[in-house]
Parts: structure tokens; sequence; C-alpha cells
């Protein structure tokens, strides 16, 4: 679909609103998404994050958990899975646990190899880590 065809199914709303409205659509694709390939974990993910900006925090964590259950599977197959081991890591970065998110990037930063990758996640894991030490002081 071109631009201009997207543009015209938007109906006309205030900014909150539009907003809500937006927030509904990626609910109703991410449903059908997941619906499409229920191993999709991405979309577990992204699935909650919409589900917490519309207040629905309990099938938010629901769809984490399950994102969870199918990477934890993923690892158990594959110890070498580095996409596995970055999406817990975001897993278990929203469900605010921390010291699990930061063991997960730790070991990819022994699989990966890609310069780019072990940079990003270096910069993660300081990030996640000053968190931690920020929310343990406070």
């Amino acid at each position: 679909a071109d631009n201009a065809s997207i543009l015209s199914k938007i109906p006309d709303f205030d900014f909150e609103e539009e907003i809500l409205w937006l927030y509904h659509q990626a609910r109703e694709n991410y449903d059908i998404a997941i619906r499409k390939d229920a191993t999709d974990t991405e979309s577990y993910i992204e699935h909650s994050q919409v589900l917490m900006h519309l207040g629905n925090t309990a099938e938010a964590d629901s769809n984490l958990r399950k994102a969870l259950a199918i990477l934890n599977k993923a690892i158990q197959a594959d110890k070498n899975d580095e996409r596995s081991y970055s999406e817990r890591a975001k897993v278990f970065e929203e469900l605010d646990l921390v010291d699990k998110a930061v063991s997960d990037l730790q070991q990819l930063l022994t699989l990966t190899t890609w310069e780019y990758q072990l940079e990003s996640v270096k910069k993660k894991i300081d990030e996640l880590k000053k968190r931690e030490d920020n929310t343990s002081h406070a």
C-alpha cells in the first residue's frame, strides 16, 4: 500500500485519541502475527510493550512469559543461538530481572564475533548494571 492509501485510513482524531488508536492498531497487528506464528518471540515482546502502553500489564506479562518459555527451549536446543540470548535478555529486562539480562548479554559476548554487536552489547551491559546499582541504592 502506498502512503496516501494508508493515511486515508487514519481517522481524524486529536493527538491523544490518535496515539491510542495507533496502539490499538498495533495490538491487533501483533495479535494477527502471533496467531500466524506462535513461536515468533519478537512479536510477543513488541506486543507486550504495546499492551503496557494500553495499561494491560497482566496480558503484557503473560506475553513476556510466553516469549521466555520459547526462548528457553531454543537455548536448550542450541546453546550457541545468539538471537535467542539477545531476545531473552530483552525479556528479562522487561520483567525487571536485570541480573539475568546481564548474564544473557555476557553469554552473547562469548558467542558473537561481529564488532558492532560486541560494542552495543557491552554498552547495554553497562547501562543495565548502572540501572541495577541505582535501584539497589535507592
